[in-house]
């Protein structure tokens, strides 16, 4: 399954070994997380730390198999993947580079790649990532934990999570970025540093994700 993609990915695994490691995410985490979050036909899917496009390229996969299950017409079923790769599939990513070889896999897969943006997707005044509070109807993400304070000066005090406990890690403010970014009744995937569900200074993060999610599972 996915050849393509597998022979890609190690390709890229070999360029950026040692510290980008953290961009690749292992592929059975990936089909997991995804298959969790069950993406459907005309639905908007977004990575804001997307790397090479591996959460994207199985959203892709995944719902593009519905598509050609529905009853429909090939001309509308052709429509509805453009649609996909147009409109509904969006990806963001701080590092250049990343965010070419992202293109790339999804050009591999499904020849597309519109919305897929390099920016920072923490600065909360940039006008596009404004403009994508509240759009998505699905977020997955597997963000970087640990990003210098410096690449986070000028971003981190417009987080609640910041201003109301003085959390300062990156892995909190994407956890804050991803719910911000996730329509209400939308469906958030995200991988997360195990200190989140049973460290003591973390409480206060725990008890602002009951208050403001459903959480379904914690794997």
């Amino acid at each position: 399954e996915d050849i393509k993609g597998a022979v890609y990915e190690t390709f890229l695994k070999e360029i950026f070994r040692g510290e980008r490691g953290q961009y690749f995410t292992p592929r059975e985490v990936i089909k997991l997380t995804v298959s969790l979050l069950e993406p459907k036909p005309g639905e908007r899917i977004i990575d804001p730390s997307c790397g090479s496009g591996g959460f994207l390229i199985h959203s892709f996969l995944e719902v593009s198999k519905k598509v050609k299950g529905l009853d429909v017409s090939n001309a509308e079923k052709k429509e509805r993947i453009t649609k996909l790769l147009e409109e509904d599939l969006w990806g963001i990513d701080a590092t250049e580079e990343l965010v070419q070889f992202c293109k790339i896999n999804l050009i591999i897969h499904g020849d597309g790649y519109k919305n897929i943006h390099h920016r920072d997707s923490l600065s909360k005044r940039d006008p596009l990532n404004k403009e994508l509070d509240g759009t998505f109807d699905v977020v997955v993400a597997n963000p970087p934990f640990d990003l210098p304070s410096e690449h986070l000066k000028g971003v981190i005090d417009h987080y609640e999570l910041y201003k109301r406990f003085e959390y300062k890690g990156a892995d909190v403010l994407f956890l804050e970025r991803c719910y911000e970014l996730c329509k209400p009744g939308g469906r958030i995937g995200i991988v997360v540093p195990h200190r989140f569900i049973d460290g003591d200074s973390f409480a206060n993060l725990r008890q602002w994700i009951l208050d403001n999610t459903i959480p379904k599972a914690v794997i």
